[in-house]
């Protein structure tokens, strides 16, 4: 699939710290998207890989070194991966020659292709797209999804990390003229049996640890194991995010504040989130 009119790149975000995930990335990446007709590149400090075109960067915080890798990215957009999704179906081409004709004729700064959890409010523009309210909470998720390269610039603040952007790049997001696009939650099928155009393994790396059922995937998949070398979240880890997903989320959205709350960052801030 070659599409001239649409200047696109699979941009993996990454650093030196979690260069230990890139063999498994790419070892799904090549099992279930072997064709793929974009080339890839992989943010990182110093090291490289040898699936992937590498952007280096430096900075004082996420954004500044998201900036210094965007900058350096010369596509208009970008399918935005990060180096702990792991693919778990093939991927079609021909799928995203329809995502494209949509976003060549409505233009947005953002494309979700993994849905929020949940059904969300928005105008349906076909059966499995629609648009995404930029009031939502997390908006601005870095889960897979196609972004406009220049409007990701611009909301890139000048120091805050990952978890604080996807928080307040939604307020910011508002000034945007452009719109936000999701695909729909397919919340009709039982979760295995969903299909969406990137479906992957979301997320192995919980607060830096491997969540046990991603390496039971690897093992299942054929992966090494004995290539990991990073500490295994622990029962009550898995206990707590258990907790955390069952309950309603305005509940979660007052743990999130009182988390950041306790953490240090101002009342305006956890007001805001």
């Amino acid at each position: 699939m070659k599409d001239k009119k649409f200047n696109i790149g699979i941009f993996i975000g990454s650093c030196d710290k979690y260069s230990d995930l890139w063999e498994p990335f790419f070892y799904f990446f090549k099992k279930y998207w072997s064709n793929c007709p974009f080339p890839v590149y992989l943010m990182s400090n110093t090291k490289a890989h040898r699936y992937a075109i590498p952007l280096y960067t430096e900075g004082k915080s996420w954004t500044e070194e998201m900036r210094c890798a965007l900058e350096q990215f010369p596509h208009d957009y970008l399918l935005y991966l990060q180096d702990d999704y792991f693919l778990t179906q093939e991927v079609n081409n021909s799928e995203f020659e329809e995502l494209f004709s949509v976003i060549q004729k409505l233009k947005p700064a953002y494309f979700r292709l993994f849905p929020h959890r949940g059904p969300k409010p928005g105008i349906l523009i076909s059966k499995d797209i629609q648009y995404l309210s930029k009031e939502e909470l997390f908006a601005c998720s870095l889960q897979a999804a196609i972004w406009e390269k220049q409007a990701l610039i611009g909301l890139l603040d000048q120091d805050e990390n990952i978890w604080k952007f996807e928080l307040l790049a939604g307020n910011r997001a508002k000034k945007l003229p452009q719109p936000f696009l999701s695909i729909v939650w397919q919340w009709y099928l039982p979760r295995k049996e969903r299909r969406y155009p990137i479906n992957y393994f979301c997320t192995a790396i919980r607060k830096g640890k491997w969540r046990e059922d991603a390496i039971d995937f690897c093992e299942q998949e054929g992966f090494d194991v004995t290539l990991i070398n990073r500490s295994i979240e622990t029962r009550m880890d898995r206990f707590k995010k258990k907790l955390y997903d069952i309950l309603p989320v305005r509940i979660q959205v007052l743990l999130v504040r009182y988390f950041f709350w306790m953490s240090g960052f101002s009342p305006t801030f956890c007001l805001l989130i």
